[in-house]
């Protein structure tokens, strides 16, 4: 049990730090509706200086390690498996940084027996087979217990417990936040599993929708909606009514805050590319 307060009932009016459920999410995920935090800066809210409010997706972890986010973690360990039992996988084949379609995972899984009959190698095989078909449910979109049972058979008990505490301590990606489930006890529980912040994915809605949403006297939500469409067509993916449930504590959102600014601000640089890594390495005298 979470014994850290992390959230704090709503004060009247509109500020950064709200959490609402059933915001829509535009088709960036694989859900039409998911819980959502508002960073829009509490003086423009105040002051009514913004006619934009911006909020930033939760999802919970299992759903998150089900996308292609977490892709790369599996493919890692795809190929680890693969080298160990000598079954040569393309990049073609598993690109690196976006899904590989279905069917070449589903003929790579049709292969396997003709291709690796020493049984010594019996234990690596099961991981390597373990590896695509946790791809191929990920790609599907499949169950939320085929993907945590399969994830069990990939990734040793060290492995996914390291990875599920730089998840909790904010030290996996500088894209993600964790947030604690929270303790309510209602159908309109915006955070019911332990979840995590989309930094990459924030979302810009007209701000009367949500002070409409707020608002007691708008009874007939659907009515409200098909008249606000002829001003904004987007007003139809509030086609249910979203519900402001919870505040993050001050604390807690200064963090949050700093880190997604802070992934924006910086500037960057290109990588260097990996000869230019090596030659750079050899070019390093070691006294």
């Amino acid at each position: 049990m979470i014994k850290i307060n992390y959230y704090e009932s709503n004060k009247p009016g509109f500020s950064t730090g709200d959490i609402w459920n059933n915001l829509p999410t535009f088709n960036l995920l694989r859900r039409k509706k998911a819980s959502g935090i508002i960073i829009t800066p509490n003086c423009d809210l105040a002051n009514l200086k913004t006619d934009t409010i911006t909020y930033l997706p939760i999802v919970p972890i299992y759903e998150y390690i089900n996308s292609r986010s977490f892709y790369p973690e599996i493919r890692n360990q795809l190929i680890v498996y693969s080298k160990l039992v000598g079954f040569k996988i393309e990049d073609t084949e598993i690109p690196k940084t976006s899904w590989p379609n279905i069917r070449i995972i589903e003929a790579l899984l049709s292969d396997v027996d003709k291709f690796i009959v020493n049984t010594n190698l019996n234990k690596h095989k099961q991981k390597f087979i373990n590896c695509l078909e946790l791809l191929k449910i990920s790609i599907a979109n499949e169950k939320k217990d085929k993907t945590i049972n399969l994830l069990k058979n990939v990734f040793n008990e060290k492995e996914f417990a390291e990875i599920k505490k730089k998840i909790i301590t904010n030290s996996y990606k500088t894209d993600l936040h964790f947030l604690p489930k929270t303790k309510l006890d209602s159908e309109w529980n915006p955070i019911e599993s332990h979840s995590i912040c989309l930094f990459r994915c924030p979302i810009t809605v007209p701000i009367e929708i949500l002070y409409s949403a707020s608002d007691v006297n708008i009874i007939d939500w659907t009515g409200y909606i098909m008249r606000f469409k002829e001003i904004f067509p987007m007003a139809l993916e509030f086609d249910s009514r979203p519900l402001r449930c919870l505040k993050l504590r001050s604390e807690y959102l200064n963090d949050l805050l700093t880190r997604y600014l802070s992934l924006y601000i910086r500037l960057g640089s290109q990588d260097f590319s990996n000869n230019e890594i090596e030659n750079f390495s050899k070019e390093i005298e070691v006294l």
